[in-house]
């Protein structure tokens, strides 16, 4: 039966996609990987800990500066004709520069105390800002070329962008006396080049067409709203470890969690490849929620759960045996806590997979009450086993909140469309050990 529906699978355009999603996002993703253990050896762990906390701030200002109005955006693809599509994304898109540059005015003013919260050098902290606004509308390209069943174009947009903001970053390395910061300012220059990049491509493709629409700008709101709280959310939840290591240990602490956190990120690359692919499958498929689509996609579950865990196998394992090799021997302490971190990205991955149920039954407030609940959870937990066992007290809060938010999500998803697994599990056993008799039987 697994054997079938493997076979079903492969000759659909999941199979394909997923190939090319993961092929391209290795690709993009091997690149910042490779850096790590030149970083290691060039910087100080201080160096590498601002760094990693740039890349933190990224992750929540985001959702802060643009409301996440893309989510809004990527919904009216499927809803809308291509002349209201393209002037629901063009108010949109607007609407979002406009509110990066509110947001980072608000930022320059509260930058010295934001700069003492949060450890982090004032002027730096307000490039990363700047760097928002262009991230998202390479996001936002990216986005579209996914949803217009584009995974090559998505690929060489990710690669070549990657391939931008790493290059210029080892030019003012070079050129300069800079060391992290030079990469800071080379993701910026890069984005924005890559930006007006993804905005020619846009109106290429006609998606252009200003017409003011305060109707479409607030759907658009309040499909973002709870999408950005349930980021801020997966935020505490995923990289507040990192500003609290920060503040309560030292930037040295936070270079030394991020190291061992780079092989989390791997595993995280592939399943986020892997629900690239998967998404618009899953979608086809719950338009039609019945007996037999529920058989498949109870099977396709299994069959991802199976390829998850044995690929953070291969990456624990890799991880612990290789990280001094890889990385230097100042960075062999780090092994204790790769286990815990993939553990935990592991997780993560069966997270997504039941949470774009809830994405298509449109209950967005429904998840980012458990990320936000898990998230306001996760700064006691964090801080406790911090202040008890330092840095692997942190990779041990990952897990334990990680799980919380897989089972929560995966109960809810399971109420709004039913996946009998274990029906479907014992069925699968019955069937093979039918199979397994009765090939015994002829051959006697």
């Amino acid at each position: 039966m697994i054997i079938k529906t493997l076979s079903y699978l492969l000759k659909q355009r999941f199979a394909k996609d997923f190939f090319t999603y993961t092929f391209f996002s290795i690709l993009q993703k091997v690149i910042p990987f490779l850096l790590l253990p030149f970083f290691s050896r060039y910087f100080s762990h201080e160096q590498i800990g601002y760094f990693l906390i740039y890349q933190t701030i990224l992750t929540v200002a985001m959702p802060i500066m643009t409301i996440c109005v893309d989510t809004g955006i990527g919904i009216s693809f499927y809803h809308l004709d291509i002349h209201n599509f393209s002037k629901y994304l063009t108010n949109n898109l607007i609407f979002a520069g406009f509110m990066s540059i509110f947001t980072l005015l608000i930022a320059l003013i509260l930058n010295t105390w934001l700069s003492k919260i949060l450890a982090f050098p004032a002027f730096w902290l307000i490039m990363g800002l700047v760097t928002i606004f262009p991230l998202f509308t390479f996001n936002l390209r990216q986005t579209l070329f996914r949803y217009q069943n584009k995974p090559f174009s998505y690929g060489f947009l990710a690669l070549g962008c990657a391939l931008l903001n790493n290059g210029l970053g080892f030019f003012f390395l070079y050129v300069t006396e800079l060391t992290w910061e030079a990469f800071v300012l080379g993701y910026l220059i890069g984005y924005v080049v890559t930006a007006i990049f993804c905005l020619a491509l846009i109106y290429k493709d006609k998606l252009f067409t200003f017409c003011y629409s305060k109707r479409m700008i607030w759907d658009a709101i309040k499909l973002g709203i709870p999408v950005g709280l349930h980021s801020i959310g997966g935020w505490l939840s995923g990289s507040l470890n990192r500003i609290l290591l920060n503040t309560l240990i030292g930037t040295a602490a936070t270079a030394n969690f991020g190291i061992g956190a780079s092989f989390g990120m791997i595993m995280t690359v592939l399943q986020s490849s892997v629900n690239l692919a998967y998404t618009p499958f899953l979608f086809e498929k719950l338009k039609n929620y019945d007996d037999s689509t529920q058989r498949i996609l109870v099977k396709t579950t299994l069959l991802l759960y199976l390829f998850i865990v044995g690929m953070g196998l291969i990456i624990s394992i890799t991880g612990f045996l290789g990280v001094s090799f890889i990385f230097g021997k100042t960075y062999l302490s780090t092994k204790q806590f790769i286990v815990p971190l993939v553990f935990a990205s592991t997780i993560g991955g069966f997270y997504k997979i039941h949470v774009n149920y809830l994405f298509y039954g449109r209950k967005t407030w429904v998840i980012t009450q458990i990320t936000l609940l898990c998230g306001l959870m996760n700064i006691g937990l964090l801080y406790a086993m911090i202040k008890y066992w330092g840095i692997l007290g942190a990779a041990y809060a990952s897990v334990i909140i990680e799980l919380v938010i897989y089972f929560l999500i995966m109960y809810k998803a399971h109420k709004l469309y039913p996946l009998n697994i274990l029906y479907y599990v014992k069925e699968i056993s019955k069937n093979y050990k039918n199979h397994f008799f009765k090939k015994n039987k002829c051959s006697q």
